[in-house]
């Protein structure tokens, strides 16, 4: 989670970003392609390209199921674009994110929306996407899930983010040793046997990962 910088693909350093999607073989890439210089000059626009890697790629691109799809499993390489879907692949000039073009998210309910090769939601949010530069910045964040609890536990993750809501059952402790976040859109429950030892600290943030 935080604030990302690239430069152009034709720089020679900080060209590219690699998310991995937890509980998935798939990753995103993220380069910053700038309409400049002999090559690049062509491109459509500037801004951010997202691509989708789905390792386990056949290379079999046809037809129209999951798997099978031109967004499906069979494909290694999927560009996000515009209207792109699991059997679409939208509007090519469309496919860069970025503050001049107005799209400066990429969510669960952005357009494309963050689908995987599976046709599951990528567990990330893009947004904040600056303006197409000398280079060009963006936030990343990490969604856990959408209702996240923990019972009866003191091993908690440093940071929690939960597109609905953070709850506690039961005995919950935060060690002494512990700077703890708990970051939800609707709500953060804590049972009355939630303990933050002497040391330790809880934060608690209304800032879920959907949007």
């Amino acid at each position: 989670t935080g604030t990302y910088y690239l430069n152009p693909l034709t720089d020679s350093a900080n060209n590219c970003y690699k998310i991995a999607i937890s509980g998935s073989p798939d990753f995103l890439i993220l380069e910053y392609r700038k309409k400049s210089g002999i090559f690049e000059m062509n491109l459509p626009n500037s801004g951010l390209l997202i691509y989708r890697i789905h390792p386990n790629s056949t290379g079999e691109i046809q037809g129209n199921q999951y798997g099978q799809g031109l967004a499906g499993t069979n494909n290694g390489i999927f560009v996000y674009r515009k209207d792109g879907t699991m059997n679409s692949n939208g509007s090519i000039n469309f496919a860069t994110f970025s503050k001049n073009s107005g799209r400066t998210r990429f969510s669960s309910n952005s357009n494309p929306q963050s689908f995987l090769a599976d046709n599951s939601i990528a567990n990330v949010l893009i947004k904040n996407i600056s303006v197409a530069e000398d280079s060009i910045s963006f936030y990343v964040k990490f969604c856990d899930g959408d209702n996240i609890q923990y019972t009866n536990t003191s091993n908690l993750p440093t940071i929690t983010n939960a597109s609905n809501s953070v709850s506690t059952n039961g005995v919950v402790t935060v060690k002494s040793t512990d700077d703890i976040i708990f970051e939800a859109r609707n709500s953060v429950v804590l049972d009355k046997n939630f303990f933050v030892n002497l040391g330790g600290t809880l934060k608690i943030n209304m800032d879920g990962c959907f949007e």
